[in-house]
């Protein structure tokens, strides 16, 4: 049961990656789960809730910035689309954890392809 109620809250979490004002409380409460049920269940793939949730969010960005689709996407469009409200936080994580800023990651995906 609690994989399947994991699967779940993923889900969930997942189809709100757009939304910044997403809280735990509203999603715990829409799950049916309690906040500190939903940190248990992610307790078992070794992360919490919110940082899942974040690691989503830039790993959703990285695919919108490796994709060729015109009109391009500003940055701002892309961190907006993945639940970040200030574009400069988003570029500072996305680089913390890919090691490039969104721009010089498009580019470079863009440049060997």
């Amino acid at each position: 049961m609690t994989a399947a109620h994991l699967a779940r809250a993923q889900a969930y979490l997942d189809a709100r990656l757009h939304d910044p004002g997403l809280t735990l409380l509203a999603a715990s409460r829409d799950l049916g789960f309690s906040v500190r049920y939903l940190h248990q269940l992610f307790r078992e793939v070794d992360s919490t809730p919110r940082t899942w949730l974040y690691d989503q969010r830039l790993r959703r960005a990285r695919t919108m910035l490796s994709r060729r689709t015109a009109p391009a996407l500003t940055i701002t469009e892309v961190a907006a689309r993945v639940g970040f409200k200030d574009p400069s936080h988003f570029s500072r994580a996305f680089k913390a954890l890919y090691g490039f800023s969104p721009a010089e990651f498009r580019r470079r995906e863009h440049a060997n392809a």
